[in-house]
């Protein structure tokens, strides 16, 4: 399984994601602690379950990509 952001696509595509597929593990998002808009990109910072795993993820606007970055794991 290829990684990659579900996301739900509002008025401004991409709004918000809801799952990460990261090495072949899902993770739902429980809350998007940062955002922000770049030029070229939206980038969140979220906090998944199971494990308290922190990403990075990067949409750039144009092609629609997104880049995953493991930013770690919050103490249980």
């Amino acid at each position: 399984m290829p990684d990659r952001v579900v996301c739900y696509a509002g008025a401004s595509n991409p709004e918000e994601p809801r799952r990460v597929i990261w090495q072949g593990q899902s993770y739902s998002v429980i809350e998007i602690i940062d955002r922000r808009r770049q030029p070229d990109a939206l980038v969140f910072l979220v906090r998944c379950s199971p494990g308290e795993m922190l990403f990075e993820l990067t949409c750039d606007i144009e092609s629609e990509n997104w880049q995953i970055r493991h930013r770690g794991e919050l103490p249980l």
